[in-house]
């Protein structure tokens, strides 16, 4: 049986007097374990489902995670606003829904639930309406698209 990463003391309490996520993600992603403390959540795990980087208990193999995400850093384009590879989506994801379910948990129990919740539904709305707004290349509505932007071109 895996055993369960251990945050001290010191850095468990460094990092609950965080008043807001992104300080709690700043925080947790400066303490010793705290990367595979955020990995060892459900909401991290939920991510990375059939991913390769899911060891055959279903748990993230931290090694395959740490290589994937110094690969991804050393491609420049991958500090974008958008995602470059599944790998760049799928080591950022796991990290900001994992961080993000541990800082609602440690918040409160009823309401850090909901929030935690009611934000992970926005972000998968925002995700889905980008993807929306970007049809493939080849796709009938890419092609209606093509066809309105040359007839504006064509007056």
């Amino acid at each position: 049986m895996k055993e369960e990463v251990k945050l001290s003391e010191e850095d468990y309490k460094f990092i609950t007097e965080a008043k807001t996520l992104d300080e709690f993600q700043e925080r947790i992603s400066n303490v010793e374990n705290g990367l595979e403390y955020a990995l060892e959540t459900n909401a991290a795990r939920n991510v990375m489902q059939e991913s390769r980087f899911l060891d055959d208990k279903g748990n993230i193999d931290i090694e395959t995670y740490k290589i994937a995400l110094a690969n991804v850093y050393k491609k420049e384009e991958s500090l974008s606003e958008n995602y470059q590879s599944d790998d760049d989506y799928l080591v950022h994801e796991a990290f900001y829904q994992g961080s993000e379910q541990l800082f609602y948990d440690i918040k409160g129990s009823i309401t850090g639930k909901t929030v935690y919740f009611a934000k992970r539904m926005n972000r998968k709305n925002v995700e889905n309406f980008k993807a929306a707004s970007k049809p493939e290349d080849g796709s009938i509505i890419s092609g209606i698209q093509k066809l309105i932007k040359y007839f504006k071109d064509y007056k």
